[in-house]
């Protein structure tokens, strides 16, 4: 009987161990940031895991604007409650400042003091204005072309 006992109060250890294990063990991350756009306007998503039943707020370090249910609002600021269990992801949409090919970025979630953060980098392809000297440019064609046909009549007069 004693040893029943004893048996049962392990398998019972070892049940609630393996229970709350995965509870304590999980890591709160960002997994995956995804971008979409080619010139300034981008729809960017923010993945993660770990996070339990609760809500987060996201920020994407950007320079410029993310859309905040209708409203243009600096990258600055946090969306409150923009991830909400069971949800796992947040979808943002973001006007950059910046044509730049290249801007590295940072996502972050934060509930109450923790703030959890992953670099990413957003990558866009903007047609580039015209130099602004594109008038002069094209008067200077004109000229050059002109020349070269009055040449040309005059040579064959």
């Amino acid at each position: 009987m004693r040893t029943t006992l004893i048996l049962l109060a392990v398998i019972v250890a070892v049940f609630i161990f393996l229970c709350i294990i995965p509870i304590f063990g999980r890591s709160q991350e960002i997994t995956g940031v995804s971008v979409n756009g080619t010139c300034r306007d981008f729809v960017i998503s923010v993945s993660a895991e770990g996070l339990g039943e609760s809500c987060w707020d996201v920020k994407l370090d950007v320079p410029g604007n993310v859309d905040d249910g209708g409203t243009w609002r600096s990258s600055f600021y946090y969306i409150d409650k923009a991830i909400c269990w069971p949800d796992d992801e947040a979808q943002l949409t973001v006007r950059l400042e910046s044509s730049e090919p290249v801007i590295e970025a940072t996502a972050k979630l934060r509930q109450g003091s923790k703030v959890i953060e992953r670099d990413f980098t957003i990558s866009q392809s903007c047609n580039q204005p015209l130099p602004d000297n594109w008038v002069i440019l094209v008067v200077f064609v004109v000229i050059l072309v002109f020349g070269w046909s009055l040449a040309w009549w005059w040579k064959r007069k």
